[in-house]
């Protein structure tokens, strides 16, 4: 007898599976990542770190915005540093050797001493590192070890933002790319081998426009032939140069094709006032009040002789007494000899007493930087006596120095451990002696000594832990200036006139 095959359990079991499978198409989850069963949803790499704490795709790192890095470093106090690591992105849009200056649209960052190899003006930027207050620039914190900067691509140009007057110039537009226009020759010259600036009137404010020492070579002789010639007439546009920032603003020149000058209309001199007579007391100096006119003139350089060198002798304007007796000054145009003046000098007999002030800065605190301005102020609030200071010009790597800041005595320390430092005073009586209390910042095995020069006259100290008292002998004058290397300490310091 044959046996029956029942067939129909067979075929709902094929059915069911059917049904299976065409679920599978509408349900990837059910189906394993890279199956190649046809029906299948290749599913994202998941985010989320595996058992191993591995991860397929990493967050970014979060870059911070040159604004709010401005305003962190503006709310630090003067030469300190932040806690804080940021994270910063730019176009490079100048270049000082090691250093650079970045900008992210409307804000911009210096970059200090974070080098990149192969870097030019363009390249787009990413530095890690601390930032520091430095006399008001924000810029990175140069001894940060754990800082790093490098390029991450090509950028957009940045298009300079053109200014009126420095009234317009904030400090949160330092280190921006900005055009500045016609501003007129004032006084200064470019120097190849230290940092140096041109000082202009620019929109009715005197501005420093600075070359920094570290430029390349071949830059700074095109800046200093363009710079090193002009007259009172000349006017300049800086066409896509740096704000720079030292306790307020400057310009930072990278590169001379942003320079074009203007040549003023030459204007000689038509004549020259100055008093008819002159009284001076041997071995003192004074001043000849001197106009030249017009006050437009080109050339306002002049010439001096004495018709007798035995009873008063006169240099750059300053009359000095050498014996009882008369003279004549005669004052000379170098542009147009033709014109000319002259003064009638009595010199009496010297004085036997002497007068002197001191200004003593061996109380003051902070470790600031200084310029012309804030040392003058400096001066005058630390005065015994009458002032006779009436102006500070061209202070370089000036700084108050205090106990807290790593000093012995507090005082103002003049220069760098790699920069000269050197500060000018004009003073309204004739200074025959200066005494100067002075210590060392720091003695190396390759600093043995610090020296301070004062026209021409120097002495050095090898103290470090209390100041030395130095006197210096000096022909009558008006004007001191003040240089050092190596970082003395200057913690009084006294005019006898």
């Amino acid at each position: 007898m044959k046996k029956k095959i029942i067939l129909l359990p067979l075929m709902l079991l094929a059915l069911v599976a059917c049904g299976q499978n065409n679920d599978s198409a509408s349900t990837p989850a059910s189906t394993p990542a890279g199956s190649e069963n046809p029906g299948s949803v290749e599913q994202k790499p998941s985010e989320v770190p595996s058992v191993g704490g591995d991860s397929t795709t990493q967050p970014e790192e979060k870059v911070d915005l040159i604004e709010d890095v401005l305003k962190d470093g503006i709310a630090l106090d003067n030469n300190a540093f932040s806690t804080k690591q940021y994270t910063i992105e730019g176009i490079v849009t100048g270049i000082v050797g090691n250093s650079y200056y970045i900008q992210d649209g409307e804000y911009a960052f210096y970059v200090y001493n974070k080098p990149i190899e192969g870097l030019k003006i363009g390249d787009k930027v990413r530095v890690v590192s601390q930032i520091q207050n430095y006399n008001g620039l924000i810029e990175t914190y140069s001894k940060d070890a754990s800082s790093s900067a490098e390029k991450i691509g090509e950028g957009t140009p940045v298009t300079p933002v053109e200014f009126a007057s420095i009234d317009e110039i904030t400090q949160m537009d330092q280190s921006k790319l900005v055009t500045i226009k016609g501003l007129g020759y004032v006084s200064g010259s470019i120097a190849l081998d230290k940092s140096s600036g041109v000082n202009f009137n620019f929109g009715g404010t005197e501005v420093q426009v600075r070359m920094d020492k570290y430029l390349d070579g071949t830059i700074k002789e095109e800046i200093a032939e363009k710079l090193n010639n002009l007259t009172v007439n000349d006017t300049v546009d800086f066409t896509g140069v740096n704000v720079g920032w030292y306790n307020g603003v400057q310009f930072a020149l990278t590169s001379a094709d942003s320079i074009e000058v203007h040549q003023g209309e030459f204007v000689d001199v038509t004549s020259i006032e100055v008093g008819e007579t002159l009284e001076v007391n041997a071995k003192s100096a004074k001043a000849l009040e001197i106009n030249v006119l017009p006050a437009n003139a080109t050339n306002k350089e002049l010439e001096y002789e004495s018709a007798s060198e035995a009873v008063a002798t006169v240099k750059n304007g300053v009359v000095t007494g050498v014996s009882e007796g008369e003279t004549d000054i005669t004052i000379k145009s170098v542009s147009n000899p033709e014109v000319t003046a002259s003064v009638h000098v009595t010199v009496t007999a010297a004085k036997e007493d002497t007068d002197s002030v001191t200004y003593d800065f061996s109380s003051i605190n902070g470790g600031s930087g200084l310029n012309a301005t804030q040392l003058k102020e400096l001066f005058a609030s630390n005065v015994t006596g009458e002032d006779i200071i009436e102006s500070v010009n061209n202070a370089v790597k000036v700084y108050k120095a205090d106990v807290n800041q790593g000093s012995k005595v507090s005082g103002v320390k003049l220069s760098t451990s790699s920069e000269a430092g050197s500060f000018t005073i004009t003073t309204t009586k004739s200074v025959t002696k200066v005494i100067v209390a002075m210590h060392a910042w720091q003695l190396t095995n390759s600093v043995e000594k610090v020296t301070l020069d004062i026209n021409g006259v120097s002495n050095s100290t090898t103290s470090t832990t209390e100041a030395e008292v130095l006197t210096y002998e000096i022909d009558a004058a008006f004007t001191l200036t003040f240089a050092a290397t190596k970082r003395p300490v200057i913690a009084s310091i006294t005019l006898v006139y």
